[in-house]
């Protein structure tokens, strides 16, 4: 899995993380996670996708609650290839991110890296460890 850290700006800070809560991480319950799935199949550009689109995504939507995100590449046996998980401060955060001029700027850009649309999925976050 690949993170950016949210406390870094410049779009050029990557590590491998994982996310999850787990003591000291304080309470999640107001929390949303939007996911942007890409089906199998896709001819997709992950070098684009990892040092252009989700920079500029983010760079788009912090404003509005964007906390930070992970990009997951899944296996052959997948019914998806990849997988962005995109954490904001609240769901209504999301939604809002969502219906702005600026996610106009990021859908745009989704024919640089990927020959198909994604399934998009949201909600606010219940319970975690």
């Amino acid at each position: 899995m690949v993170r950016q850290d949210a406390a870094r700006t410049n779009g050029s800070a990557w590590k491998d993380d994982r996310i999850g809560g787990g003591a000291g991480q304080g309470d999640k319950s107001n929390d949303g996670q939007a996911f942007v799935l890409y089906p199998k199949g896709t001819n997709f550009n992950m070098d684009y996708y990892l040092s252009t689109h989700m920079p500029l995504a983010y760079k788009s939507w912090s404003d509005f609650g964007l906390k930070g995100w992970s990009v997951v590449e899944f296996g052959p046996d997948s019914d998806y290839c990849v997988q962005a998980i995109l954490e904001w401060d609240s769901e209504e955060s999301s939604k809002k991110a969502l219906a702005s001029e600026a996610a106009g700027v990021v859908m745009a850009d989704v024919k640089n890296f990927s020959d198909k649309a994604p399934t998009f999925l949201s909600g606010k976050v219940v319970g975690s460890s």
